[in-house]
C-alpha cells in the first residue's frame, strides 16, 4: 500500500511540471495575452468606469478645484449649465474671488488667455456702478458702516482730501487726478483686502465723482487682470515682472501728478 501510493506521488510530482508548462506556452500563444499580461487586475467599479468613462466638457476640467474660485464654478456648471464664458462673467463679479479668482479659473474652463482677461475685466466691473449707486443710500450706509471702516482703515493717507489748500478749481482738478491715479494702484494689486469691490467702497468714502470712480477703478481691474495673466501664464517671476512693469508705471504717473501740486 505504501510502495503504491509512493509511485502514485512520484508520478503526479513528474506529470505535474509537463502541465503546467503546456498550460504557459497555450496562454502564451493565446491571442488575448498581451491583455491578460500586461493588464493589472482591477475591482469591478474600476474596471467599469474604464471601460464606460464619465463625459467631460474639456480637458481641463478634469482637474480638481483647488480654490475657492473653482469650486464656485464647478458647482455653477452643474447647477446650471452655463457657457463656460457666463460661469467665468458670474465668478468674477462675486466679492471675495473676483478677479483674482475669475482669472485662474478662466483658463480652468478651456478658455484662451485672451478671453479670460476681457472676461474676467468685464464681469468684475459689472456690480461696480451698482455699489457706488446704492452707497448713496444712508439705509445702505448703515448697513454697511463695519465694511466701510474696514476699508476705509486700508486706504493710503495720500489718498484723502478732495481740494487744493488755496481752494481754487486747480488744486482741486489736481488732488482729484491724484486720487484717481491712487486709486487705481489700490484696486490694481491683486491681494487681499484690494479689488473692485473695496475699490467702490474707497471711491465712495473719498467723494470722487462718478466717472472719475469708474475710470480708476476700471484701469486698476486691467492692471490686476494682466499681473494675474501673467501669474498663470509665466509662473511667479513673469507675473512679478509684469506686475513691476504696470504699478511702476501707475505709481510714476502719481509721483508726477504729486511733484507737479508741489
Amino acid at each position: 500500500m505504501a510502495a503504491s501510493r509512493r509511485r502514485v506521488m512520484g508520478l503526479v510530482g513528474t506529470l505535474t511540471p509537463i502541465v503546467v508548462h503546456e498550460q504557459v506556452v497555450r496562454v502564451m500563444h493565446h491571442p488575448w495575452r498581451r491583455s491578460l499580461v500586461s493588464t493589472p487586475h482591477l475591482p469591478s467599479r474600476a474596471v467599469v468606469a474604464a471601460k464606460n468613462p464619465a463625459p467631460t466638457t474639456s480637458s481641463s476640467t478634469a482637474t480638481i478645484p483647488q480654490h475657492l474660485g473653482h469650486h464656485i464654478a464647478a458647482s455653477l456648471q452643474r447647477a446650471t449649465q452655463w457657457p463656460a464664458w457666463l460661469v467665468l462673467m458670474a465668478v468674477s463679479a462675486l466679492p471675495v474671488v473676483e478677479l483674482r479668482g475669475g482669472v485662474p479659473v478662466g483658463m480652468w474652463l478651456g478658455l484662451s488667455p485672451w478671453q479670460t482677461l476681457v472676461l474676467a475685466v468685464v464681469g468684475n466691473m459689472v456690480p461696480i456702478p451698482l455699489i457706488l449707486a446704492a452707497l448713496q443710500s444712508s439705509r445702505v450706509q448703515r448697513w454697511s458702516r463695519p465694511l466701510l471702516d474696514s476699508v476705509a482703515r486700508r486706504i493710503p493717507p495720500g489718498m484723502g482730501g478732495g481740494v487744493g489748500n488755496d481752494g481754487n478749481s486747480s488744486s482741486a482738478s489736481t488732488s482729484v487726478k491724484r486720487q484717481a491715479l491712487a486709486l487705481a494702484l489700490f484696486v490694481g494689486v491683486p491681494l487681499p483686502g484690494t479689488g473692485a469691490w473695496s475699490g467702490a467702497i474707497a471711491a465712495y468714502l473719498l467723494r470722487m465723482p462718478f466717472g472719475t470712480a469708474m475710470l480708476a477703478i476700471t484701469a486698476g481691474v486691467w492692471i490686476a487682470g494682466g499681473i494675474m495673466l501673467a501669474l498663470v501664464l509665466l509662473g511667479r517671476i513673469g507675473g512679478l515682472i509684469v506686475a513691476a512693469a504696470l504699478l511702476g508705471a501707475a505709481a510714476s504717473a502719481l509721483w508726477r501728478s504729486f511733484r507737479a501740486a508741489a
